[in-house]
């Protein structure tokens, strides 16, 4: 029965009807609009925490034992960061100003050259330059440094002769 159908055409005819049907049903399944998949969200709001400066103040005076105090004079927060990076002193003589969370990890850190030790250039009597190391029992000076968030404490070191002996801790927050 299939053979007298090969014969006559028939089967042929209906192979190709069904090829024809299967090609248009694949052709317009594929080239219809796909429905999006979404919903409206709405933005995420990202909050940015202002940067902050902190000046500080100091006196740090040195007494008779050469023991060196630090006493906080003025002390302003304000929003801002620093133009350029802050140069840390490499100086014998020093203090390292370190900024601390609520654990006391270090945070970051920033060294000044000691403020009661002091070196003068000026001209002899040869009219040549010198430099004389002078050192003052008491100085003001003050420090401006960028605040992290999560700071709470400064600690105050003081380096002389490559020992450091720290001398004063502030609660900032």
């Amino acid at each position: 029965m299939v053979i007298e159908r090969m014969k006559s055409g028939i089967f042929f005819k209906t192979i190709i009807v069904l090829e024809i049907f299967l090609i248009s049903a694949l052709v317009f399944s594929g080239c219809r609009t796909p429905k999006p998949i979404y919903t409206h969200q709405q933005p995420q709001k990202i909050e940015k925490i202002p940067a902050e400066l902190v000046i500080l103040t100091f006196r740090i005076q040195e007494d008779s034992t050469s023991a060196t105090s630090i006493e906080l004079l003025d002390k302003h927060i304000i929003q801002g960061t620093l133009k350029g990076v802050a140069d840390n002193s490499i100086a014998e003589n020093r203090l390292i100003i370190k900024q601390e969370d609520i654990q006391h990890n270090v945070l970051t850190e920033l060294s000044i050259d000691h403020p009661l030790i002091k070196y003068i250039e000026y001209v002899n009597e040869a009219s040549e330059f010198e430099t004389k190391l002078v050192r003052q029992r008491q100085a003001e000076f003050f420090i401006r440094m960028e605040l992290k968030p999560q700071t709470s404490y400064l600690r105050i070191a003081e380096i002389r002769d490559g020992k450091e002996t720290p001398v004063t801790q502030l609660k900032i927050r």
